[in-house]
């Protein structure tokens, strides 16, 4: 019988959904431009006065807070109250503006340095989650090895059109007549965020990673990174991708660059995993373990123009032929550079269920399984999903960030059938959504940790999300071996 070391090198832990990126990939200003051109429009219209009417409330809470101060210096049991109040109105802004912060000092990061950030984070003294051993410990299992899985963004855009011209353009005007017209600001062109800079980014990132022992040096900045410590992370980027970015020529080519010898084996992975050159056009089969699409930043599953829908065959028949997993952003929220309307509509189940009425052995995650009751509808529509798709899976990222969750997902999980409950369980995925997760989780330890210390899980259950479906998402069949109980 083999001894504990011996199982913990066989196992392998994966958080199957997390990003790698920084504040030079996205277009900030069209986010910001977004959202501020949305909130006006509805504060504007009458079915959204009440949105007003909470801002200007809250200008007379504010304004009571003043007079209050004011009649307190008088006053003193008023004062008393008045502070105490203050006090807890400041207690919450400041957690959200720490939150905030807390991600932001991430996203500030090159990604080499987040990867080294997130392993001196597991190693703390003061949440140790590796122990001396270099091993993670969950319930009685043990994990030698760390599998990140960072899903890249496809910020890019077709063309780089300013809003103010776009306006004039759907009023049947020139561009010519947008010289004349209202700007938002003079500089309103959107900066150009092609993917490639993340690829490039991202790679060189895994190398360095990869390439940096524990030293003295590095301990200077990372002081759990000392002399003799190994890097524990195994790194399998997912391309992103959006097919409205592309005619079908060039997305054809992109499909062969990237994944013509693909193959589903983890030791391909691992073979071009550190040996990026710094040359993009280098680069080829079994960098990208997979595809990441993104509704809210265009990606239409199933678009009703021909010309876009030939795009997403070819993207899901290929995909398909080869068995390359496929993560969809769930839910119309995070990082939308489209209109809400358009990406409520482009995130909806329906159009995943059109893709996998003809794609049925499409590898895909779904991913931030809602246990919210406004969001049943979608949780209902991407079980039934799961059910009657053998290769449909769901991840848990950016969703467990408290006990709640885990409650609510124990509670759904009791009222599922015998069968019901294999199946969820066998595509049940564990996924960090580090870091866009720090505005809700205070750490990447503090969101393995909430996964590893659940009682609402059996040992069994988070073997099963952090290690066995992961496998079985990641690789084709017999590309790998768990040991088994």
């Amino acid at each position: 019988m083999g001894s504990e070391d011996d199982f913990a090198k066989k196992q392998t832990f994966y958080d199957i959904h997390m990003h790698a990126f920084n504040l030079r990939h996205p277009s900030l200003s069209v986010f910001v431009r977004r959202a501020l051109r949305e909130t006006m429009a509805k504060l504007l219209k009458p079915r959204h006065w009440h949105r007003g009417a909470a801002i200007i409330g809250l200008g007379l809470v504010l304004l009571l807070f003043w007079v209050g101060y004011v009649v307190s210096l008088v006053i003193p049991w008023v004062g008393r109250r008045v502070r105490k109040a203050i006090t807890q109105a400041f207690k919450i802004v400041k957690r959200l503006i720490a939150s905030v912060l807390n991600m932001l000092a991430i996203f500030d990061n090159d990604v080499g340095s987040t990867l080294l950030i997130m392993e001196n984070c597991l190693r703390h003294k003061y949440n140790q989650l590796l122990n001396s051993k270099n091993l993670l410990c969950i319930d009685e299992n043990l994990y030698s090895e760390i599998v990140l899985t960072p899903l890249m963004m496809d910020f890019g855009h077709k063309g780089r059109t300013s809003p103010a011209e776009l306006a004039k353009q759907k009023k049947g005007k020139t561009p010519a007549d947008v010289v004349k017209g209202k700007k938002l600001c003079h500089y309103d062109v959107p900066a150009e965020k092609p993917i490639v800079t993340q690829v490039v980014d991202v790679f060189a990132a895994i190398k360095r990673y990869m390439n940096t022992p524990g030293s003295a040096k590095l301990q200077e900045d990372y002081p759990e990174l000392g002399q003799g410590t190994k890097r524990v992370f195994r790194i399998y980027p997912f391309l992103g991708l959006n097919t409205a970015n592309y005619d079908l020529d060039g997305l054809r080519k992109l499909l062969t660059k990237y994944f013509s010898d693909y193959r589903g084996l983890k030791e391909d992975l691992d073979q071009k995993m550190g040996q990026f050159d710094g040359h993009i056009e280098n680069l080829n089969s079994n960098f990208f373990a997979g595809i990441k699409v993104y509704p809210p930043l265009g990606f239409d599953p199933w678009p009703e123009d021909e010309i876009e829908l030939d795009k997403v065959h070819e993207l899901y028949r290929y995909a398909q032929e080869k068995k390359i997993p496929i993560t969809c952003h769930g839910g119309s929220g995070g990082f939308r550079a489209i209109p809400l309307a358009t990406a409520v509509r482009f995130a909806a189940i329906p159009k995943w269920e059109a893709v996998l009425n003809d794609y049925r052995d499409l590898k895909l995650n779904l991913a931030h399984f809602p246990m919210k009751t406004r969001e049943m509808t979608r949780q209902n529509r991407t079980f039934r999903l799961l059910l009657d798709n053998q290769n449909v899976y769901v991840d848990i990222s950016c969703r467990a960030t408290t006990g709640v969750y885990y409650e609510a997902l124990a509670k759904f999980i009791s009222k599922l059938s015998e069968e019901q409950r294999t199946k969820f369980m066998q595509r049940l995925l564990f996924g960090s959504d580090f870091a866009v997760n720090l505005l809700w989780s205070e750490s990447y330890n503090a969101y393995v940790s909430l996964f590893r210390e659940t009682t609402t899980l059996t040992p069994e259950d988070k073997r099963a999300l952090c290690s066995i479906n992961p496998e079985s998402f990641l690789f084709n069949s017999g590309a790998t071996q768990l040991q088994s109980d």
